[in-house]
């Protein structure tokens, strides 16, 4: 292939016509054999002025027969020869390794020193930059440790020196023992060092933690002098992967001006902000910690529209108020809305409050088919929104209004996180609603409810997880569920998804998860007994659940056929008066107590005993001819007639006895009466309420 020096140039030889041009290319391709020659100008019959093209011609050869004798020297460099190339005299040439061309320089590098070692690096071969005798004293990077080398790039940067005092300086006053004294002479010279430079040093992984140290420590001056000169670029700052901190720190420590300067500059900007993943923090710390309701209102409203970006209209607060007052506008407002949400949903963005609020007002004042739109968008990310209160009511949303398709999705995203949302202060209420409108039962009993009972003991235990357990056993019981709670979801039951009979949904639920509550209750007996909270998760496991409920009676019984030795008063203001404990003393103290208490005598477990006597007098009034087994016979059947006298001990267990008495099964109540007959005369004398009370109900009614 010839090079471009070898192609004829017809502008420039004059040469006309292919026949021309092929003949030129041919006597080239000659010059480029074994051994160059110098070239004869023959001349051209096609060219009308020879004498003139002929030196042009010579020219061009001339060059040629120089770019054919460089290549000759690369070759011979190639084979170890020498590579001085001669000069144009006759001379040997220049023989430094780095003249000539690119090829030379390149082929000598391969080779090496005249001596046989290699080249240090390409600035020892370009040629020596200084020192003694030509030799480069120059530190090479290749020689340095990695500490070195990291030292030598630091130092490049226009304020090392002063990014390395600031830190010194912000290492001594962020300690907790540095004195106010010393700290404000500290932060003094500090301000010096980065007054007129904070906005360069801000933008730095290193000087932006310095910065924020002046906003935290630093006193009015120095905050107000550091903001005025970044306040301009604070849009920028919040995209800035480490200026950020400074954004949040004058959030958290700024004055009261200076935050709301920063969230009236996200105004006109929120949807772009609230979509960058650094700026979204700012935006959502700002929104969810420091804005308060009209800041909040403001930066919502620029979801709805171009318009209520720039203009803020006075006394409108929510999209409701603002539908209230411009009825027309709702479809252009939906419409951005969902242009705006969409890539919101594919983002990580989706789990900021702010995000949640605005799904929530969509959700809330869309027609069916937007809204369906948007749910189907939102089938793999509804779990990632439930933990905040917006964020669990527009999932709850999602599975009232979603396709039997979408709640399927949805249903099959909780894997593996069943367990967290039921400890979720909002997000178990999902879990609740879903319960409430799924005909699926199946599927709701493999993949929630199933892996909610490998874990019920651990729910038991928990506050929100407790709740879960309950309503699969007693559905909006408003002794357990707040009026609000039940009126919110209130709000699916004429949803036009769910087909299926509520009653029939519910029975199905409760016996999918009854036998791992059954068998919980038997295995924990005593830990859900003394627990105030367990012990009515625990009522309600044995009144409502569906399955033989023997085992658990034994349990109960097992536990209360226990040797009874009752327990001194404990007075705890008398304890504290006397030996002058703290309350915190006396609480532990308590509490110990407590767990090694009889469980007749427990507050908590003794109560829990009536209580679920209570119960089956209710269930015996109801249904008289019951073949069920009965916690009073299992009882009885287990507790001797002696530990049933040591019970008029105490006054709470003896409060058990007259739960006993209470029966409406007479077989009970004479076993009660014949246990206490050769006991009458102690019991007539007997000091607490609970014996005096005993004695009424079995010798005088």
């Amino acid at each position: 292939m010839l090079s471009k020096m070898d192609k004829p140039d017809k502008k420039r030889t004059g040469f006309k016509g292919k026949k021309s041009a092929k003949k030129f290319q041919k006597a080239a391709k000659q010059k480029t054999s074994s051994k160059p020659e110098q070239q004869t100008i023959k001349p051209d019959r096609h060219v009308e002025n020879q004498d003139q093209n002929v030196d042009v011609a010579a020219a061009k050869i001339e060059k040629n027969n120089q770019m054919l004798q460089k290549k000759k020297n690369r070759q011979q460099l190639a084979k170890g020869d020498d590579f001085s190339s001669p000069a144009k005299d006759g001379s040997k040439g220049n023989k430094k390794p780095f003249a000539g061309d690119r090829g030379d320089r390149k082929a000598a590098w391969k080779k090496g020193k005249p001596d046989g070692k290699k080249w240090d690096k390409k600035g020892d071969f370009k040629g020596n930059k200084g020192g003694k005798d030509g030799k480069d004293d120059r530190p090479k990077l290749e020689e340095m440790s990695v500490k070195d080398r990291k030292l030598v790039r630091k130092k490049v940067k226009t304020n090392y020196d002063l990014s390395q005092r600031s830190k010194q300086i912000w290492g001594q006053v962020r300690e907790g023992k540095c004195s106010p004294v010393t700290r404000a002479k500290l932060l003094e010279e500090l301000y010096g060092l980065i007054k007129g430079k904070a906005k360069e040093l801000v933008k730095a992984h290193d000087t932006v933690r310095v910065i924020e140290c002046c906003v935290q420590y630093g006193n009015e001056q120095q905050k107000q002098a550091i903001f005025d000169e970044v306040k301009d670029d604070m849009l920028e700052l919040c995209k800035s992967k480490y200026a950020k901190f400074y954004v949040l720190k004058v959030l958290k420590y700024g004055t009261r001006q200076q935050r709301d300067f920063v969230i009236k500059s996200f105004y006109g900007n929120v949807c772009k902000l609230v979509q960058h993943s650094i700026a979204a923090e700012v935006v959502e710390n700002a929104y969810n910690n420091w804005a308060n309701a009209q800041h909040r209102s403001a930066l919502l409203e620029e979801f709805y529209g171009a318009k209520y970006a720039i203009f803020k209209e006075p006394g409108v607060h929510t999209l409701g108020d603002i539908l209230a007052k411009h009825p027309e506008s709702k479809q252009s407002i939906l419409d951005h809305m969902l242009s705006v949400l969409t890539p919101l949903v594919e983002k990580s963005v989706i789990k900021h409050t702010i995000v949640h609020k605005a799904l929530l007002d969509f959700l809330t004042h869309a027609s069916i088919n937007m809204r369906a739109e948007l749910i189907q968008m939102m089938r793999e990310i509804v779990v990632q929104i439930l933990h905040t209160h917006d964020g669990a009511k527009a999932a709850m949303y999602c599975f009232w209004f979603g396709t039997t398709k979408d709640r399927k999705h949805i249903i099959k995203s909780f894997k593996t996180y069943v367990e967290r949302i039921c400890k979720e202060e909002f997000g178990h209420r999902v879990l609740l609603a879903l319960f409430d409108v799924v005909d699926d039962t199946k599927l709701v009993s493999k993949v929630i409810i199933e892996e909610m009972m490998q874990s019920a003991s651990a729910l038991a235990q928990d506050q929100y997880g407790r709740k879960v357990l309950l309503y699969l056993l007693m559905p909006r019981n408003p002794t357990h569920f707040h009026p609000d709670v039940v009126k919110l979801l209130q709000g699916g039951d004429n949803n036009p998804n769910s087909k299926k009979d509520v009653s029939a949904r519910r029975k199905e639920l409760l016996e999918a998860a009854s036998p791992a509550l059954l068998q919980l209750v038997t295995t924990e007996t005593k830990e859900m007994m003394i627990s105030k909270s367990n012990s009515q998760l625990m009522l309600a496991v044995l009144e409502h659940s569906v399955g033989d409920k023997a085992d658990a009676f034994q349990a109960i019984s097992d536990l209360a056929a226990e040797d009874f030795t009752p327990s001194p008063a404990f007075d705890a203001g008398e304890q504290g008066m006397t030996e002058k404990k703290s309350k915190k003393e006396i609480l532990a103290e308590k509490m110990e107590r407590e767990s090694v208490m009889h469980v007749v005598e427990h507050p908590s477990a003794h109560f829990f005993i009536r209580c679920l006597l209570l119960q089956e007098k209710a269930h015996l009034e109801k249904h008289p001819d019951t073949t069920s087994p009965l916690f009073s016979d299992t009882l009885l059947n287990t507790v001797s007639v002696d530990k049933l006298r040591s019970w008029l001990g105490s006054n709470r267990s003896a409060f058990v006895l007259v739960s006993l008495a209470e029966s409406p099964r007479k077989s009970v109540q004479e076993q009660i009466i014949s246990a206490l007959k050769p006991v009458k005369k102690t019991l007539k004398t007997s000091t607490h309420s609970g014996g005096k009370t005993l004695y009424a109900k079995v010798f005088e009614s």
